[in-house]
C-alpha cells in the first residue's frame, strides 16, 4: 500500500511511502497502490490530494544586452514567489520581476511558490 505524508499545516506532501500503514510517521492519506501522486505535483488541503497549478509565468524576450540597462520582464508571479538565480541568489518577488546584468552569460531563474509547480526561465545576456 502507499501512503502520502504531509504536513497537515501547510499540506505539502513530505514523501511517499510503500508498506504497512506508516502511523506514527505523521499525517498521512492512503493513496492505494498503483498511484501516481508525487510529492512535487501534488499537495494535501483539508484532506483532500490536489494536483498543484502550474504558474502561469509571462517572459518577454529571451536575450538582454549585458549592460545594467536593458532587461527582462517576467510577468503573473505569484505573490511571494522565491526566486533563485543560477543556483545561487535567492530573493522574494510578486507579480512582475524585471531582471538586468552586466555578467555576460546564460541565467537560469527558479521560481518556486507553494502551491505551484516550480518554474524555470532561461534566457542568454550578451
Amino acid at each position: 500500500m502507499k501512503y502520502a505524508i504531509y504536513n497537515k499545516d501547510t499540506g505539502v506532501i513530505e514523501s511517499i511511502y510503500t508498506g504497512t500503514s506508516p502511523g506514527l510517521q505523521g499525517d498521512f492519506i492512503e493513496l492505494g497502490n498503483s498511484s501516481t501522486v508525487t510529492d512535487d505535483k501534488f499537495y494535501v488541503k483539508e484532506g483532500v490530494i490536489l494536483a498543484k497549478p502550474e504558474m502561469q509565468l509571462s517572459i518577454d524576450k529571451y536575450t538582454l544586452s549585458a549592460d545594467t540597462v536593458d532587461f527582462i520582464t517576467v510577468s503573473n508571479v505569484p505573490d511571494n514567489c522565491l526566486i533563485t538565480t543560477n543556483n545561487t541568489e535567492q530573493y522574494t518577488v510578486s507579480d512582475v520581476l524585471e531582471f538586468s546584468t552586466d555578467v555576460i552569460g546564460q541565467f537560469k531563474l527558479r521560481f518556486e511558490c507553494f502551491p505551484f509547480i516550480g518554474e524555470e526561465v532561461v534566457f542568454d545576456a550578451y
